[in-house]
């Protein structure tokens, strides 16, 4: 079955595609309506064969099993008014498809995400949060670079992803052990390279130097001080404000806190799993891809919430996070993630574009079209 499923498709996606390279030589509107009328039959074809290929198996599966007393009772035929609303939902799924593949093909549905250096590097160019990494990293204009913080020993803010400093710095100790002096002396090395471990203040004057916005995500721990949250606001609320930077953090606590001290800093929340409906305080979400679709992002959107895909390092994946519309994507690779929005915003023929969405979306893992 998988099989005949299978070539069925590719058959059936392959003939739409040179249909449409055909059809591009109309001329004026005549070649965009078929494109649009072509990919929808490709979307709904792909939604009835797989309902087909359903069908068949329970025949094949589990109607041997059913004992000759329950097939007497069953009806032969299904009733009037299961058709009928049947018929209803699949009228309502095939507006909304043409619809949304109107937008699709004229481009008016396509928007240039938010690009985001993950811990401030692109493509191993020197050590996480350091601040000669964000340097090279800002001249390839991120909209923003993703940080991370932890609180220290004496209170004060050091940038630093792990608990542990052990993989940078080979010292086995975590941030709140040491002062801020003490940490800010040790180097981190990573990628062949090495730099000094950055105050938040150092890393915060160094962006500001370069204009460069970030995305400032708070790690917490449980030997964090009560005040940690008023601490960072206090020191450094107002400069947040100033350079248009954003907070996110992984404690749903933290976000809560955080918006109630200062309602007008943006305070994302993070969420490695997609757990339902978008909910809460938060401004809006940073998601683990795997489990981020295009209900989830829509959702957020009606709520004026941007949703940040997060670590998005495949060509297609990043294409197929563009098609669900997030917001932005959060990646190791900016020079990968540049190189995708151009293909996939720029100019392109109709057929080429259901090229996209055949490559891209029905045959990637990850984030569901």
């Amino acid at each position: 079955m998988t099989i005949i499923v299978g070539s069925i498709t590719v058959v059936f996606y392959l003939m739409i595609y040179i249909l449409q390279v055909v059809l591009d030589l109309l001329p004026g509107k005549l070649s965009l309506i078929t494109a649009i009328f072509n990919l929808s039959i490709l979307q709904l074809g792909g939604e009835v064969l797989a309902v087909w290929a359903g069908t068949i198996i329970l025949l094949v599966v589990v109607n041997p099993l059913t004992s000759i007393s329950e097939l007497a009772t069953t009806p032969e035929h299904p009733s009037r008014g299961l058709l009928t609303s049947f018929m209803l939902v699949f009228l309502v799924i095939g507006l909304a498809t043409l619809a949304n593949n109107t937008f699709y093909m004229m481009g008016t549905g396509i928007k240039r995400p938010i690009t985001i250096s993950h811990r401030g590097v692109t493509e191993k160019n020197g050590v996480q949060n350091t601040i000669p990494a964000m340097e090279k990293t800002s001249k390839l204009k991120p909209d923003y670079i993703e940080m991370d913080l932890h609180e220290t020993k004496d209170h004060r803010f050091v940038v630093m992803h792990d608990e542990n400093l052990k993989d940078l710095t080979g010292v086995n100790k975590t941030p709140h052990e040491l002062t801020l002096k003490q940490l800010t002396r040790l180097t981190a090395r990573e990628n062949g390279y090495h730099a000094k471990v950055a105050s938040f203040d150092q890393y915060l004057a160094a962006a500001e130097k370069y204009h460069q916005k970030l995305l400032i995500e708070i790690k917490t721990t449980p030997h964090d001080s009560k005040q940690m949250l008023q601490n960072f606001n206090r020191r450094y609320g107002k400069r947040i404000l100033q350079d248009h930077d954003q907070v996110h953090s992984l404690d749903y606590s933290a976000v809560t806190k955080l918006k109630n001290i200062n309602p007008r800093l943006t305070v994302l929340y993070i969420q490695p799993y997609n757990l339902g409906n978008p909910q809460g305080v938060a401004d809006g979400f940073s998601m683990e891809y795997s489990t981020l679709n295009q209900d989830f992002i829509t959702q957020a959107q009606w709520q004026h919430k941007p949703v940040y895909a997060w670590t998005v390092n495949d060509t297609d994946l990043m294409k197929q996070t563009m098609y669900n519309h997030a917001n932005g994507i959060i990646t190791d690779d900016l020079g990968e993630l540049n190189a995708a929005i151009k293909d996939f915003t720029g100019k392109q023929s109709y057929a080429n574009r259901i090229l996209n969405y055949i490559i891209v979306v029905p045959t990637s893992g990850g984030i569901e079209p």
